[in-house]
C-alpha cells in the first residue's frame, strides 16, 4: 500500500498569519488571539519512496515511530525538504506544494505545533 503523508499545525491565531490559514481572511473576524488554528500542509501522494524523503527532510528517520511525529524544529532541513518538494507533481508557481511550503516556514517561525501524520 503506499504512503501519504501530510503535516498538521497547530497554534494560536495570529493576524499576521491570515495568508497561510485555511480559508479567506475575513471568516477570522471575530477570532481571539486565544483560538487555536490547525491547519493540514502538503498531502504527499507520490507514493512511498516520497513520503519517506519527505519525512527524512523534517528528521523522521521511520514514519512509523510515533514518538517522532511531533516534529522537532531544530531537526528540519528545509534545503532538502524544498528539493524534495520540487520533484513533486503537486510543484507549482501559485498553488501546491510551493505554497505549502512558504506556508510552513511562517508557522514554523511563529513556533507553532507541528505533527507530521502518515497514512498508509
Amino acid at each position: 500500500m503506499p504512503l501519504y503523508v501530510e503535516v498538521v499545525v497547530i497554534g494560536p491565531f495570529k493576524p499576521e498569519l491570515l495568508q497561510h490559514y485555511e480559508y479567506p481572511a475575513e471568516y477570522y473576524d471575530r477570532c481571539a488571539l486565544t483560538a487555536p488554528m490547525v491547519r493540514t500542509l502538503f498531502g504527499i501522494v507520490e507514493g512511498s519512496g516520497a513520503g519517506r524523503d519527505f519525512a527524512s527532510a523534517l528528521g523522521i528517520d521511520d514514519v512509523w515511530d510515533f514518538n517522532k511525529h511531533k516534529i522537532d524544529q531544530a531537526s528540519i532541513d528545509f534545503s532538502t525538504l524544498q528539493a524534495v518538494l520540487e520533484g513533486l507533481a503537486g510543484w507549482t508557481e501559485d498553488d501546491g506544494y510551493r505554497r505549502d511550503l512558504e506556508s510552513f516556514k511562517a508557522f514554523v517561525a511563529a513556533g507553532y505545533d507541528l505533527y507530521f501524520i502518515p497514512n498508509g
